[in-house]
């Protein structure tokens, strides 16, 4: 956790927040991980509003008193659409964190023909489930602190309307060559990209991304689990825009 989760309603007039130890994952992180000290200062960010410092002002058996200091304005958010094809409940689970970490703002999960439609009743996609994947990846980024969608559709037709006004890739082992590098995407622009499931995309769901507008891309000459896949895309798409951006 490199940034601590504040949600509004836990701010007091006065600017005090309470942090309890009850079911409380914060507090266990607080006192026994960092172990922090009174008059520390850490990066915190309130969900959905800002990035902020905080200061610790006491520490109890089983409540520890934080005061809100002030708030930062970030540098960049980033406008990342993220469709995935319907993968395993663990998978699923480390795309959110990971997703969220490294900056995605919408994620699409898409039951493709490939994919184990048991998949859509798990437990992953209950709110309870998804926003603690989510305040777990916002905490990892140090940096964001919006909470991103969460979407679970229900056909492919519903993917022409993602993303419109977005650059659109899809990752695809028939790309060919063809990488984030050789775009000339910019980092303010919107992005919407696509990944399959473990099982992959078939030829037909392919060729229909392309009909939506999507450009092949290619991460790596060999097949990455899903998870990889996601890190490795997010990871050459910022490297790509950051030089292009320098240039």
């Amino acid at each position: 956790m490199n940034s601590l989760w504040i949600n509004e309603s836990e701010i007091q007039p006065n600017g005090l927040i309470s942090i309890k130890a009850n079911s409380d994952e914060r507090f266990v992180h607080l006192t026994t991980i960092m172990r922090i000290k009174v008059g520390q200062e850490l990066k915190a960010f309130i969900l959905n509003v800002s990035n902020c410092r905080v200061q610790v002002m006491a520490i109890h058996e089983k409540e520890v008193i934080l005061v809100l200091g002030p708030k930062m304005t970030s540098d960049w958010v980033p406008n990342i659409n993220l469709i995935v094809g319907l993968s395993r409940p663990q998978t699923i689970k480390k795309i959110l964190e990971l997703g969220t970490t490294m900056g995605v703002s919408n994620f699409i999960f898409l039951p493709a023909a490939l994919s184990e439609k048991s998949y859509a009743t798990s437990k992953v996609f209950e709110q309870e489930e998804i926003d603690k994947h989510l305040l777990h990846g916002l905490a990892q980024s140090g940096k964001f602190f919006k909470r991103p969608q969460v979407t679970l559709l229900k056909s492919f037709k519903q993917v022409d309307k993602i993303g419109e006004n977005s650059n659109k890739y899809l990752c695809s082992l028939q790309a060919q060559g063809k990488t984030f590098c050789k775009q000339s995407a910019r980092k303010d622009q919107a992005i919407t990209i696509a990944i399959g499931s473990e099982r992959g995309w078939t030829e037909e769901e392919e060729l229909q991304f392309i009909r939506f507008g999507y450009a092949p891309v290619s991460l790596y000459p060999t097949t990455l689990r899903v998870e990889a896949a996601v890190v490795s895309a997010l990871t050459q798409w910022y490297f790509g825009v950051k030089s292009n951006d320098d240039h």
